[in-house]
């Protein structure tokens, strides 16, 4: 298996328990405040893991700051609409919508990056959309404002991922989170400014900023990692661990139970991801979702010195 998804699968972990902790924080968190402090909590891992070879001064020095920049908008508004969705709708039915975002970045994967797609990678594709079908069942039960977030959030995520799948290739790890963090301090500051909220939550909710803001920084380096050591058709679809996480984290911390629906949606969803995962490269090649199992730990690199990761 790819060392790359091996990292993609501890970034959604922590991310799960990051998603956990803001919706503890209700209907009444200001995304504005979190996102300001805990921008700065996300940069201690970013800090502390970063290779020597990154140095802190070279931050800013990108070969495509315009793809950069992109990215950073792109993020700033998925994390708000985050906040939204996971503070106002059921955790499982969250994470159902915004389980899009695997379908949309194979989409864009195969028609931005040319990457290779088959039949059954659509075939899984359409389960997946199906199984988000089951667990909303639009036109069968009211949805609310928190639901067409979830579904900016896929669109949003699936744009960011796209677009580090483009420039983790070429621009230092260290770069790519910091134009993010950037956008999300000063943006965040020109708001509570202008609208004169407070800066500084209570203890509790401080607490649970710091939390947050861990679970990002690492989950970022984890993404990043997982971008250099697998392609994107392989990393996106490890997001479906979420429903694991959706599950056991709604049930024990929030007493939410999924129906029958929401289940049979969420499995169906797991099995579109199965198949979403690409082929191997020989006939004998383990297909759908074991295809990863007998790849390479790490990117093959050719003759030329360059990676084939490369864009």
């Amino acid at each position: 298996m790819p060392v790359g998804v091996y990292y993609a699968l501890a970034a959604y972990a922590i991310f799960s328990f990051g998603d956990a902790v803001i919706k503890s924080l209700g209907s009444g968190a200001n995304p504005f405040q979190m996102g300001l402090l805990t921008a700065f909590v996300s940069a201690i891992p970013v800090i502390l893991t970063r290779p020597k070879s990154e140095k802190l001064v070279d931050i800013f020095k990108a070969k495509r700051p315009m793809l950069l920049h992109i990215r950073a908008i792109l993020a700033y508004l998925a994390v708000l609409c985050v906040v939204y969705t996971f503070t106002n709708i059921p955790f499982a039915e969250a994470y159902s919508i915004i389980f899009l975002a695997p379908i949309f970045s194979t989409i864009l994967a195969v028609i931005v990056l040319k990457e290779d797609m088959t039949r059954g990678r659509w075939f899984g594709l359409a389960l997946g959309f199906v199984g988000v079908l089951l667990v909303v069942r639009p036109g069968f039960r009211e949805l609310s404002i928190g639901h067409l977030a979830a579904l900016f959030v896929a669109i949003l995520g699936s744009g960011v991922a796209i677009l580090l799948r483009h420039v983790s290739q070429t621009e230092q790890r260290i770069t790519i989170i910091s134009y993010g963090m950037g956008y999300t301090v000063v943006l965040n500051t020109i708001i509570l400014l202008a609208f004169g909220m407070d800066f500084i939550p209570e203890p509790v909710v401080l607490t649970k900023y710091v939390a947050i803001g861990l679970a990002g920084g690492f989950g970022n380096v984890l993404i990043v990692l997982a971008a250099k050591n697998a392609p994107a058709a392989w990393v996106a679809p490890s997001q479906y661990s979420q429903i694991l996480w959706a599950v056991l984290l709604g049930a024990l911390i929030f007493s939410e139970f999924p129906g029958v629906f929401t289940l049979a949606g969420l499995i169906v969803v797991a099995v579109g991801g199965y198949f979403s995962f690409p082929p191997g490269n020989t006939p004998r090649s383990p297909v759908g979702g074991f295809a990863f199992l007998a790849a390479a730990r790490r990117p093959r690199r050719p003759s030329n010195g360059k990676s084939d990761q490369a864009d």
